[in-house]
C-alpha cells in the first residue's frame, strides 16, 4: 500500500511535469535541437520507469497501470533513444512522439472502457481527454505541418494534453484499501417497482 501510494503521488507529479515541459515548447518553440531531445529524452525514460513500477503496485482497479508493463518499456526506449542520439532523432521526433502519444491514448481508452465497468461515473472523462491526446498523435505521425515551430507547439500540446488526462486517471481511478476493506464503488442504478404477483 505504502508503494502504491508513494507510486501515486510521483506519477501525479510528474504528469503535472508533462504539462509543465508542454508549455515550454509552446512557449519557446525555437530552443535548441540538443536541449529538446534531452528533455524529451529525460522525462520519456523517467516516465516510463514510473510507469513499470506502478504496473507491480497493488492498485484497487488497476485501471490506471494495467498497460503500464509494455507502455513503461517503450517509453524507457523512446528515451534512452532521445538521449543518445538527440540530433539524429530531432527529424523522426513526430513520428516517434505521434506514435507513443496514440498507443498511450488506445491504451487510455481501453482504461475508460474499463472503468465504467467498474460503475465510476467519471469515465467519460477519461474517454474524452483520451481520444483527444489520442487525436494529437495521430497529427503527429502524419505531421501535415511543415514549419518546425508549429510542429513544436503541437508537440507542446500534446504533452500538456497527455499529461492532463494521465493526471484525472490517477485521480480518479488509483484506490487503495483501507483497513482491509474495499472502498465503495460508485454505480449508476435505476430502481426497477414490481406488483405483487411478481
Amino acid at each position: 500500500m505504502k508503494l502504491l501510494k508513494s507510486t501515486k503521488w510521483l506519477y501525479m507529479v510528474f504528469c503535472i511535469l508533462f504539462v509543465a515541459v508542454g508549455v515550454v515548447f509552446v512557449i519557446w518553440p525555437e530552443m535548441s535541437v540538443s536541449a529538446i531531445g534531452y528533455i524529451i529524452g529525460a522525462i520519456t525514460l523517467v516516465f516510463g520507469i514510473i510507469r513499470i513500477i506502478g504496473y507491480f503496485t497493488d492498485d484497487l482497479y488497476s485501471i490506471a497501470f494495467q498497460f503500464d508493463l509494455a507502455l513503461g518499456i517503450f517509453a524507457v526506449i523512446v528515451g534512452i533513444a532521445f538521449l543518445t542520439h538527440p540530433h539524429w532523432l530531432f527529424s523522426a521526433m513526430p513520428l516517434s512522439l505521434g506514435i507513443f502519444f496514440l498507443i498511450n491514448g488506445l491504451f487510455s481508452v481501453q482504461s475508460a472502457i474499463d472503468a465504467k465497468r467498474f460503475g465510476i461515473r467519471r469515465w467519460r472523462i477519461m474517454l474524452a481527454c483520451a481520444v483527444v491526446g489520442a487525436a494529437f498523435g495521430i497529427l503527429l505521425i502524419f505531421n501535415p505541418f511543415k514549419s518546425a515551430v508549429v510542429m513544436m507547439r503541437l508537440t507542446g500540446i500534446a504533452f500538456a494534453v497527455s499529461g492532463i488526462e494521465k493526471l484525472i486517471v490517477a485521480l480518479i481511478t488509483i484506490k487503495t484499501k483501507k483497513n482491509n476493506k474495499i472502498e465503495p464503488i460508485e454505480v449508476d442504478y435505476v430502481e426497477v417497482k414490481t406488483g405483487k404477483g411478481d
